[in-house]
């Protein structure tokens, strides 16, 4: 492997003299993530990167096949050793992972925000499908963020990360049946047969909408209602879909859904996906933080009974009654409905919809 990092000019280091191991920050089996630090001439956060020899394999030449990409991880050198590990040294995220972050803030992106980075997700992508590379496991935790700004969107920059799942189109993975399928991302044709043709550019674009659809669902697991991946692969099968996200843009759920469509072929390329993003009008969303006055009851009810949802036991209530219910138009998480005595104040219907959203608050999925 040695050999191979210096065909790709990658800087030689080591520890002790120019880079110093710190704390671990993560680790599995084969593969162990240390926060790190320059000793001299540089002061950029880093990782230390170490990988055994079946990792290495696994892993190790997408990220120097795609390296120097603004919006993919950069690895900036390696350190030569005796113990026949590959470390890497890469760029440290100072934000984290983009799941981590929409946990931990949960409203922070405008819906300009969020397509842009979307934007410069898909165009990562399209950099790495050009070299004829499947990622296989994009989701907001294999998104970093090194930089949030609401007040100038292009300020805004994330990089995709973690290759341990991706394939070379051209080349069947050698370990390709121990290879984990990423279920609630993964397009529904590799999930039907899960052979090495089924992973291509396509594949990744359908988990492309599921990303999108994460983020702006607050990093919410796809198909959270639903305990088991087996269960997950059924209702991918049948063709069953995630449901609208709030707050969504017409055009970020036109975009979702042509993500998903049944067929590869007709799914858009990243490429396409790029040119979209770059035009998308997101003034058209449903987002309430923005369309919902302080001043102004919500008087658009979203769902009808007996269409859309149906009361069943009476489960009690001291200001009003609180009902078991279940859905007729989705399949969704189990639902109560609460008849209120009098009609919600101002501020009252106010926090009902304006503060929904994060994954320890009850969520109000609207007025009935």
């Amino acid at each position: 492997m040695i050999a191979t990092l210096s065909n790709y000019g990658l800087q030689k280091y080591q520890f002790g003299k120019d880079v110093r191991k710190m704390r671990q920050m993560y680790g599995m089996s084969g593969k162990i993530i240390y926060e790190g630090r320059w000793m001299q001439g540089r002061t950029d956060p880093i990782i230390v990167v170490e990988m055994n020899e079946v990792i290495t394999e696994r892993e190790a030449a997408f990220y120097l096949e795609v390296n120097n990409h603004l919006h993919i991880i950069s690895t900036l050198g390696y350190i030569e050793n005796s113990v026949k590990l590959t470390i890497f040294i890469q760029e440290y995220a100072p934000q984290g992972d983009l799941a981590g972050y929409l946990m931990d803030n949960p409203n922070t992106f405008t819906l300009p925000s969020f397509a842009e980075v979307f934007l410069q997700i898909a165009d990562a992508m399209s950099y790495i499908a050009s070299k004829r590379i499947v990622h296989g496991d994009l989701g907001c935790r294999n998104v970093l963020v090194f930089r949030v700004d609401e007040t100038q969107l292009k300020n805004n920059l994330v990089r995709i990360t973690d290759f341990g799942l991706a394939r070379f189109i051209d080349k069947k993975p050698a370990r390709a049946n121990e290879l984990v399928i990423p279920v609630r991302y993964c397009a529904p044709e590799i999930l039907r047969t899960n052979r090495h043709s089924d992973y291509s550019e396509k594949s990744d674009v359908y988990s492309l909408g599921v990303l999108i659809w994460e983020a702006l669902s607050n990093s919410e697991i796809p198909y959270s209602a639903v305990d088991k991946d087996d269960v997950v692969k059924e209702m991918k099968l049948n063709n069953e879909k995630l449901t609208r996200p709030h707050p969504c843009s017409d055009g970020l759920w036109n975009l979702m859904k042509k993500c998903w469509h049944t067929n590869p072929d007709v799914r858009p390329s990243f490429a396409l996906i790029n040119e979209e993003l770059s035009h998308i009008d997101v003034s058209d969303s449903r987002d309430v933080r923005s369309s919902i006055s302080l001043h102004e009851i919500p008087t658009n009810y979203k769902y009808e009974l007996d269409e859309d949802i149906r009361i069943q036991n009476l489960l009690g209530g001291q200001f009003g009654k609180i009902y078991e219910a279940e859905w007729i138009s989705r399949k969704e998480r189990p639902i109560v409905v609460i008849q209120m005595d009098t009609e919600p104040s101002e501020y009252e219907a106010m926090v009902y919809t304006n503060f929904d959203l994060h994954r320890n608050i009850v969520d109000t999925f609207g007025f009935v």
